[in-house]
């Protein structure tokens, strides 16, 4: 269920600089009020930001309808249907997930937006995340940058992927993408 009224939201995506390309980036959070707020900031270079509340009870849902332009809120035991219905809230052609206490630099924002007013010819990327636990950079082993250093594994690799639109599966993790053409207008 949709919680902020238009008017309360951010900014509107009509407000916002419109790209030939359409950029929805969504952020699926419970109790992340810590956060939440440093996340969305560095949101702005989307043309869309979703924030989907699962059964937060501290100040997430303020910092949300403060910071982004749609919120949605609702009970998901499980990833994947959080994950899609994240998704399916999202309007972009490109869509890019985000965890809470993630940040996206200006510069890897700058790429982004360029690759996509490109109009390279990809359906998705890879992007570079480092892993830090406790201010530690984690180079092997759970999350360690991608698993590509140190003869790590990228079966457990922690990836961040932006993609055309694609449908999550019914998968519960979430994880597996089914990819659906886009037909020309």
């Amino acid at each position: 269920m949709e919680i902020c009224p238009a008017s309360q939201s951010h900014q509107s995506v009509s407000s916002k600089l419109q790209s030939a390309i359409r950029l929805s980036v969504f952020v699926c959070a419970h109790n992340e009020a810590a956060n939440l707020g440093a996340c969305l900031e560095r949101l702005s270079f989307a043309d869309e930001v979703v924030v989907l509340l699962d059964r937060s009870t501290d100040g997430s849902a303020a910092i949300a309808c403060a910071l982004g332009d749609r919120v949605i809120e609702g009970v998901f035991p499980l990833e994947g249907p959080r994950r899609a219905a994240a998704q399916a809230a999202c309007s972009g052609e490109w869509v890019l997930e985000v965890d809470a206490d993630e940040h996206i630099p200006p510069a890897l924002a700058r790429e982004i937006r360029a690759r996509l007013d490109r109009g390279e010819p990809a359906d998705w990327y890879l992007v570079p995340v480092d892993n830090y636990v406790g201010g530690r950079l984690i180079r092997c082993g759970w999350g360690g940058s991608f698993g590509t250093s140190c003869g790590c594994s990228p079966v457990s690799a922690r990836r961040q992927e932006l993609g055309r639109r694609a449908r999550a599966s019914d998968n519960p993790y979430g994880r597996a993408l089914r990819w659906t053409p886009l037909l020309p207008d």
